[in-house]
């Protein structure tokens, strides 16, 4: 019995020593859940999309109208023109026979019979008289192209006699055309005599409403006239004004 008794207190004692199942050092260190799931989502994903869409569309539209329709880059009014008509009618001066047969306008120098007066230095005439009974006049003579420039207006001036035999519808038009090529604009009609055997004086004002916003002109002499006497034109002159 006594040895009985020493088993059961060995087995006891043996079986304290021993870990309780499950009661250990429940280190599960294997599953060490430190699943260093430093899966780092350092999903510092660097989407760094730069979106710096420097859309810097410079309309920069310097659409410079400048438009300096002046002439004269100064913007001074230097408009001055003088025709003397001493040797010819000049290159500029554009002569249109309309009539049929003699009497387009002409360079002349002399004396001039039917009216006593005298071309001492040369002038442009229509000589009816001379052209004969057969011949019909319709008859132009343009100045070349005056630019206004920098000018408010202009002042046409010229020396001329006129002569109409009584019996013919003999007539003298001036005309101011704008640009040189738009309508002709009558500015007036001779039909009566200038003074007989003396030039007559001449003059009118041109500015930019006469021209419909036009800022250049040239001068239209027309003659229409039929075995009559005539007209003579001397000493054009266009001035501009400020």
């Amino acid at each position: 019995m006594t040895r009985v008794v020493w088993a059961l207190i060995v087995a006891f004692a043996f079986g304290a020593l021993l870990p309780v199942a499950g009661c250990g050092d429940d280190d599960t260190n294997g599953s060490d859940s430190d699943s260093d799931s430093d899966s780092d989502s350092d999903s510092d994903s660097d989407s760094d999309t730069d979106t710096d869409t420097d859309t810097d569309t410079d309309t920069d539209t310097d659409t410079d109208t400048d438009t300096d329709t002046d002439t004269d880059t100064d913007g001074d009014c230097v408009l001055d023109s003088l025709q003397t008509f001493d040797a010819s009618i000049p290159a500029g001066w554009t002569v249109t026979n309309g009539g049929s047969g003699a009497g387009a306008w002409t360079w002349f120098e002399g004396s001039i019979d039917w009216n006593g007066a005298t071309a001492a230095d040369g002038g442009m005439i229509v000589d009816s008289h001379a052209a004969g009974v057969s011949a019909i006049q319709d008859e132009d003579v343009e100045s070349p192209i005056y630019a206004l420039g920098g000018c408010a207006s202009a002042t046409v001036s010229f020396e001329h006699f006129f002569q109409e035999m009584g019996t013919y519808d003999d007539v003298g038009e001036l005309y101011v055309i704008p640009d040189g090529t738009g309508t002709p604009s009558l500015v007036t009609s001779f039909t009566e005599d200038t003074l007989v055997g003396v030039l007559s004086d001449y003059e009118f004002d041109v500015d930019p409403a006469d021209l419909g916003g036009a800022t250049s002109f040239s001068v239209l002499f027309h003659y229409e006239g039929h075995n009559s006497w005539g007209w003579y034109v001397d000493n054009v002159e266009v001035v501009g004004s400020p």
